[in-house]
């Protein structure tokens, strides 16, 4: 979307992403009718069912789709993947797969969490290789490490994310504007109003210190929504969050993970744990929440 000018763009080749990658955010929050339209434009389902109805629609377009991506792994290659924070996706994957109940995929779980262990603290002698530069993305570990210590039974793990997260926190705090930089480092000060730290947040708030949490991610919230927010009333990119003149400088464009994730995560943080129980459900890496199979009728 284009929130400044109120236009839009289609980096996608005609997808609408922002109307794909969020209409269960209008759900989350109780706006049947907008949630039914949003589902009506991307499945054209015929909606004289009842709203008990499931909507078939969406799983075959999401077959079709993940046929066609398929593609895309039949190479050569090993299948190697980096340590690098933009693969974060591919490991909390291993979580997800924990709620169908095999073994196999808590060994792959437990495999990465203790080996990255050994990765998050640097030491200070030249041990590890230092990259003085990182990223919202590097956020997902608190996450990670959150929501892995309940089924794993491990309180090491509650308590490495949450120093990952405020180690996070720290990122925000210093700025002006309250608003953590999508890489920190010494040149680039944009911000995208990613998402990573508002996940995170709501994990570790369902698990530990709630009210700690919460003061937190009320601080980022407001600082987010008032530095993104245009004239229109919409929410735009922020070029430079080191600015301290109002108002901000922005980019006319919002990516569709503000409302798919971000306004989301932000939503649910606040609100009863049964809204959307982690007991029952987990997200996947686009914040949609999937009923655990253990948990399906």
């Amino acid at each position: 979307m284009k929130p400044i000018s109120g236009s839009f763009r289609d980096p996608f080749s005609g997808w609408a992403a922002t109307l794909v990658d969020s209409p269960d955010s209008p759900s989350t929050v109780g706006l049947r009718e907008e949630f039914d339209k949003a589902v009506n434009v991307v499945a054209k389902l015929d909606f004289g069912q009842s709203s008990s109805a499931k909507r078939d629609a969406l799983l075959i377009k999401a077959i079709e789709l993940g046929d066609l991506l398929y593609a895309s792994f039949n190479m050569p290659n090993p299948g190697v993947v980096n340590g690098g924070f933009s693969s974060t996706s591919i490991y909390r994957k291993c979580m997800h797969y924990l709620v169908g109940g095999e073994p196999k995929y808590e060994t792959m779980s437990q495999g990465f969490l203790e080996a990255a262990k050994e990765l998050d603290w640097v030491a200070v002698d030249g041990r590890v290789t230092l990259d003085e530069e990182t990223e919202h993305l590097a956020c997902y570990f608190g996450g990670i490490y959150a929501i892995s210590g309940k089924p794993f039974r491990n309180r090491d793990y509650i308590d490495i994310g949450a120093k990952i997260t405020l180690g996070c926190v720290y990122g925000y705090g210093p700025f002006p504007t309250g608003m953590m930089p999508e890489r920190i480092n010494t040149i680039a000060c944009e911000s995208i109003d990613n998402w990573e730290w508002d996940q995170k947040r709501f994990y570790e708030e369902k698990q530990k210190n709630p009210a700690f949490w919460q003061d937190l991610g009320w601080e980022m919230f407001t600082a987010t929504a008032n530095g993104t927010e245009t004239k229109r009333g919409t929410h735009a990119a922020v070029q430079d969050v080191t600015r301290t003149a109002e108002p901000l400088p922005h980019d006319d464009y919002m990516e569709s993970f503000w409302p798919a994730e971000a306004l989301k995560y932000y939503y649910l943080f606040f609100c009863p744990p049964d809204i959307i129980s982690l007991n029952d459900y987990v997200f996947n890496t686009e914040a949609h929440p999937f009923l655990g199979s253990n948990n399906q009728k």
